[in-house]
């Protein structure tokens, strides 16, 4: 009765040139974050802000405008329906969906969160 269920989703906007990941418990009951994990070109992320770091090596050779995030943490609630904007990316020279054919073979994230009661369940980009 009080399943979460974390799933992602992509937002472009090719008016503003932006490209915009979220991440959004769209099940029946609130996910408890117990740890995740970020890789960029199959290495782990490791650091105090795992997304920002994931980010600066993501964008480091790309014509980047700006970027921001929300960070993800560990022992955290997401509420059902809520959202975490993972990233958003600006470019002034790429449309939004270059950015996300250059950054996508590169980045995998696994969530590992829990319901109220304890169920398990597993995020993975690659799913």
């Amino acid at each position: 009765m009080v399943t979460p269920h974390i799933s992602s989703m992509a937002i472009i906007n090719n008016i503003e040139n932006k490209l915009a990941m979220h991440l959004e418990n769209n099940g029946i009951g609130p996910a408890v974050i117990k740890d995740f994990s970020i890789h960029i070109d199959d290495q782990l992320v490791e650091g105090e802000d795992e997304v920002e770091t994931a980010l600066q090596l993501l964008t480091k050779n790309l014509s980047i405008s700006g970027w921001g995030h929300e960070s993800l943490t560990r022992n955290s609630f997401l509420p059902v329906g809520k959202k975490i904007v993972l990233a958003t990316i600006i470019s002034e020279d790429l449309t939004p969906e270059e950015i996300r054919n250059k950054l996508d073979p590169r980045f995998k994230m696994q969530i590992s969160y829990q319901s109220i009661y304890g169920d398990k369940f597993f995020y993975n980009t690659d799913d």
